[in-house]
């Protein structure tokens, strides 16, 4: 990896747009090449020590029929500490067991002071932030990543939905071994919607970008949909993005009414409409 984001502070959203880039495009171009999911999480620390202070991360497969988590990739611990941590129970004792079973992020802050015997692995590597981000490919989960800072005591939001959108990539290594080359150019494609769900200015760009994702669907689709919704809910299009934005970065729990039609549009969205010739 080379130096070329490691100037980057944590706080600014372009230059934190700069470090989105640089991350999810060399992720993507490890998958084309075959990395296995050891490598991309190590340059995922090199990339992101310095911007995001993320100093660890832990990857785990979740293998079909299995009530097991299997460690697949630890990057900044000594082996000897990766050693303890093979395997875990898919169940909620621990916070990568928890997420895996909801399908839902999990993100601590100040993780010392908190007293969660889920957290007991977190402390005893040191960490003070931690996030934790379930693994989907094709509607499952595959999987957990987690990210740790010993220097940060929490990742804002922003941050938060960067860690996200590379989970999303890297889940695709764990679903298998390696892309094929014929999936380079829907890698590419992926890439271009997790830098515009990350890159809106206002939030109702970013819930646009980020119901391209989840549906996925080009941005007429994503927009028409984000309108819809407002009007089934009887709320504002901003109200609404805000709630969206939330929600699709940390699995923050959506009002009722919100959540069936949101389940619905993903689903089922509704045609852009265009003008008339």
């Amino acid at each position: 990896m080379t130096d070329d984001i490691r100037h980057l502070a944590p706080d600014g959203r372009d230059d934190l747009a700069a470090t989105q880039s640089v991350v999810l495009r060399r992720l993507a171009a490890g998958l084309a090449l075959g990395a296995d999911s050891a490598e991309l999480c190590s340059g995922l620390v090199e990339d992101l020590r310095l911007p995001l202070g993320v100093d660890m991360v832990l990857q785990y497969t979740r293998r079909p029929g299995s009530d097991r988590l299997v460690l697949g990739a630890a990057a900044g611990l000594a082996a000897s500490a990766a050693g303890r941590l093979r395997a875990w129970p898919l169940d909620r004792s621990t916070v990568s067991g928890a997420v895996a079973t909801s399908g839902q992020p999990q993100w601590f802050d100040d993780v010392q002071r908190i007293p969660d015997p889920q957290l007991a692995v977190a402390k005893g590597l040191g960490l003070t932030a931690y996030l934790s981000v379930p693994l989907l490919h094709a509607g499952l989960t595959v999987g957990t990543v987690s990210f740790g800072s010993r220097t940060r005591l929490s990742f804002v939001l922003d941050e938060r939905i960067l860690l996200r959108a590379a989970a999303d990539l890297l889940a695709v290594t764990v679903a298998a071994t390696s892309a094929a080359p014929s999936g380079c150019a829907d890698l590419e494609q992926q890439v271009v919607q997790l830098e515009r769900a990350m890159d809106g200015r206002t939030a109702i760009g970013r819930a646009v970008g980020m119901l391209m994702l989840a549906m996925p669907a080009d941005r007429d689709t994503a927009w028409a949909t984000l309108r819809y919704l407002s009007s089934v809910t009887n709320r504002k299009v901003r109200d609404l993005a805000e709630q969206l934005e939330v929600h699709f970065a940390d699995g923050a729990t959506l009002p009722a009414d919100v959540d069936a039609h949101v389940r619905t549009a993903v689903t089922r969205p509704p045609r852009p409409r265009h003008p008339r010739a």
